[in-house]
């Protein structure tokens, strides 16, 4: 009884109150914006899908070509740690946790080895846990590649393969460059830069071009400088030299 008394004090029930409103808001803060990138992403795939400029459907036998190839390329180019090249990257966060745990430790030496030495697992098993991950991130994509439908939609909206969906323009991330490929496997290269806090990325899609859809390309070509005027538009093959 008398601990209901306390709580129910005005004092105590600003508290509760309080925090909730501070959790509404962050939570508004920071689900709204999220909401809005969601409704804009249904919206536009939805158009995309109703009205595309082409609708690129690819045999089974090109699809699983195409995994399998994207699949050795991006291994080839996945992050991989050898220590005898590779040991120097250590040594900065190694100084760093040498000088923290010699500077904040007040418990004795061992206990500062101790703390220094806790530090550098997790380290070395954080850099072995992000190295697995991007090694096996192809052949997880693979998989999801394999079990999407086998075709690309390219309309106003943006592109759509391979259950992925990236529009052209988006607050913080935009077309930059498009150029199609004529080695095989012929292809469409889609590159976007993305905005974050502390700088650009460029993000790029690989598109493959269906066996005899050869002829979209002018189309792709006129649609695209149209639609992302500051974008570097280059789908069509050079002419050959005039004799």
């Amino acid at each position: 009884l008398e601990f209901r008394r306390v709580l129910f004090r005005s004092g105590w029930i600003a508290l509760p109150l309080t925090l909730g409103v501070v959790v509404l808001l962050l939570g508004t803060a920071v689900l709204y914006p999220l909401y809005l990138k969601a409704r804009r992403f249904d919206r536009g795939m939805t158009a995309l899908l109703a009205n595309p400029w082409v609708h690129w459907q690819y045999p089974p036998e090109q699809w699983q070509s195409w995994a399998a190839i994207r699949r050795s390329w991006e291994g080839a180019k996945a992050p991989v740690f050898f220590w005898r090249r590779d040991w120097s990257r250590l040594l900065f966060p190694l100084t760093i946790f040498a000088g923290a745990t010699w500077i904040l430790g007040n418990r004795g030496l061992g206990h500062r080895i101790g703390v220094f030495l806790a530090c550098v697992t997790v380290l070395l098993l954080s850099a072995g846990l992000l190295t697995w991950f991007a090694r096996h991130d192809p052949e997880r994509r693979y998989r999801r590649m394999l079990a999407s439908p086998p075709e690309a939609y390219l309309g106003s909206e943006g592109l759509f393969c391979s259950g992925e969906y990236s529009p052209w323009v988006l607050p913080g991330s935009h077309l930059v460059e498009a150029a199609a490929l004529h080695d095989p496997p012929g292809r469409l290269l889609l590159s976007f830069d993305a905005f974050h806090g502390n700088g650009a990325a460029r993000v790029s899609r690989l598109i493959p071009i269906p066996e005899g859809r050869e002829s979209d390309l002018d189309l792709l070509q006129q649609k695209l400088c149209a639609v992302c005027p500051s974008a570097a538009v280059q789908l069509l093959a050079p002419a050959p030299p005039s004799l």
